[in-house]
């Protein structure tokens, strides 16, 4: 992935971690609240930890975790990425969403996701991808339904030793739909 990488939509910039994300990541991965669905809050080192993976599945992967940047602000708002998995023993990219509390509730997952799976079905060439979500997450599972995702199966994820049911949506790239017109962008 080119280190210019970024994707627009009307409100945001996507673009890749960086180390100066920490404080903004932070107040999502610590806060129990935004971190429910995992279980799990993070700790310094395993923020900086986070930044690094997603830094390497950049290199390795061509996608991860991206940060959701306000175009109205320049804040952080949250964090969202396509990161590889394996579902039914085929390799495949999962989305995933979190936002800072603040920003819920105003379209910015749906709008962040539909750029991402614009992104791997007709930059990255894949056919399908997935979300795994936990079967209480409402807010989540709301996302994956405005994007048309399908419940198809469950998955157990072992979240930091932990072993959490999920639900798995499927999106499949659309077979006679013209591929949309990009919106890449460098800030």
């Amino acid at each position: 992935m080119p280190s210019s990488f970024c994707l627009n939509t009307p409100r945001l910039w996507i673009r890749p971690l960086q180390g100066n994300d920490h404080q903004d990541l932070a107040e999502m991965m610590q806060n129990p609240v935004v971190m429910a669905a995992w279980e799990h809050t993070f700790t310094e080192k395993e923020i900086n930890q986070w930044i690094l993976r997603n830094l390497q599945r950049y290199l390795s992967d061509g996608a991860g975790y991206w940060a959701a940047i306000s175009k109205d602000s320049g804040e952080m708002i949250g964090q969202i990425g396509l990161v590889k998995t394996t579902w039914q023993e085929q390799p495949v990219f999962s989305l995933g969403y979190m936002l800072k509390p603040q920003h819920w509730h105003h379209g910015y997952a749906t709008e962040a996701a539909k750029a991402c799976v614009r992104h791997a079905f007709y930059q990255m060439k894949r056919e399908r991808l997935i979300a795994d979500i936990r079967p209480e997450n409402i807010a989540s599972i709301a996302v994956a339904q405005r994007l048309r995702m399908q419940p198809v199966g469950t998955m157990d994820k072992n979240v930091y030793g932990k072993t959490i049911p999920h639900t798995v949506y499927l999106l499949e790239k659309p077979k006679l739909q013209a591929p949309p017109s990009f919106l890449h962008c460098s800030v």
